[in-house]
């Protein structure tokens, strides 16, 4: 039988049968564990990405959703200057021509006409136009007293979601002001349209 000698001065009798297996089976073991947790590790880093994920997506939705009260109020502020010059230009010519207004009736139906239409276009502009209370988030003292020694995966859901329902209340009320700045839009159309019949009726009969 084959002999492993171990330093000078004792030998051991080792039998190749009873000490392989056991060395294989120990290495297979092993390599059980390490694969396991390497795929813990993986596991727990999907987790974080996924959750990073849809946390930067609802972020930039939100961020989104500011960007367009601006937007909205940039549009709305045209349309209000836009539609008071052309109602001073109508109430301007009105006035130089108010003997005529005042006896022909296409005249004071289109003056009248244009005039209402341009009002409610201008009333609907300082709708959209103005301040409204909005929901910000995440609110710090909060975040402080309810996170600050919580985990990672807790919190990011937390502010996540608080995230998501301001932006899905922000979004409801931008909705609101841009129907108000496109009916604003709709009635300072007809109100020019209005308005030039005014001007071309008064200009043909004068």
């Amino acid at each position: 039988m084959p002999t492993s000698h171990f330093g000078t001065h004792f030998e051991v009798k080792v039998s190749p049968n009873r000490t392989r297996r056991p060395l294989r089976l120990i290495w297979n073991q092993c390599a059980v564990l390490s694969c396991s947790r390497v795929r813990s590790c993986i596991e727990l880093s999907f987790d974080e990405k996924r959750d990073n994920l849809i946390f930067d997506l609802v972020e930039k939705a939100l961020d989104r959703q500011w960007q367009r009260i601006s937007d909205l109020d940039s549009k709305a502020a045209n349309q209000i200057g836009f539609t008071g010059v052309i109602i001073g230009f109508v109430l301007g010519n009105a006035s130089l021509l108010q003997a005529k207004v005042a006896t022909n009736g296409l005249l004071l139906e289109s003056f009248i006409a244009a005039v209402l239409a341009l009002l409610t276009s201008f009333s609907l502009g300082i709708t959209g136009f103005m301040t409204r209370k909005w929901r910000v988030v995440p609110n710090p003292i909060a975040l402080i007293r309810g996170y600050a020694d919580g985990d990672y995966e807790r919190t990011i859901l937390a502010v996540g979601g608080e995230m998501a329902k301001a932006e899905l209340e922000i979004r409801t009320m931008n909705d609101a002001k841009a129907r108000q700045i496109r009916c604003s839009s709709y009635f300072m159309l007809a109100g020019l349209v209005l308005a030039f019949i005014f001007v071309l009726a008064s200009v043909t009969l004068g």
